[in-house]
C-alpha cells in the first residue's frame, strides 16, 4: 500500500485571511478525524511574506493511500472549503506539489 502525500503552498489575500482561517481550519480539523488520514498539518510562513502581500501557508497532508485521498476530496468538509475557495475567486492562490513520502 503506497501512502499518498502532498505538500501545498497556499497564498491568501489578507482581505480574506479570516475567512481562510475559518473555512480551511474547519477542513483541517475534520480531515484529521478521517480514518485514512495519517497527518494533516498547516503552518504560516511569515518569513516568506512581503509587506502588503498575501499570507503564506504550507500544508502537509498524508493519507494511507490514494483511495483515502480521494475519500478526503469527496468529504463534506473538503467540499465546504472548496466551495468557499471557488466563491472567493483570486483571494486564495494555491500552488501544490505532489510528493512521495519517503519516511
Amino acid at each position: 500500500m503506497a501512502r499518498e502525500g502532498r505538500l501545498i503552498r497556499v497564498e491568501v489575500a489578507l482581505t480574506h485571511l479570516d475567512g481562510f482561517i475559518d473555512y480551511f481550519g474547519h477542513n483541517l480539523r475534520h480531515s484529521r478525524e478521517e480514518p485514512g488520514c495519517i497527518q494533516f498539518r498547516a503552518a504560516r510562513s511569515r518569513s516568506e511574506e512581503k509587506e502588503g502581500g498575501p499570507a503564506i501557508f504550507h500544508v502537509w497532508e498524508e493519507f494511507v493511500d490514494e483511495a483515502a485521498m480521494r475519500a478526503h476530496h469527496a468529504s463534506a468538509h473538503f467540499q465546504r472549503w472548496s466551495h468557499w475557495r471557488a466563491q472567493q475567486r483570486d483571494a486564495v492562490v494555491r500552488v501544490g506539489l505532489v510528493t512521495d513520502p519517503w519516511l
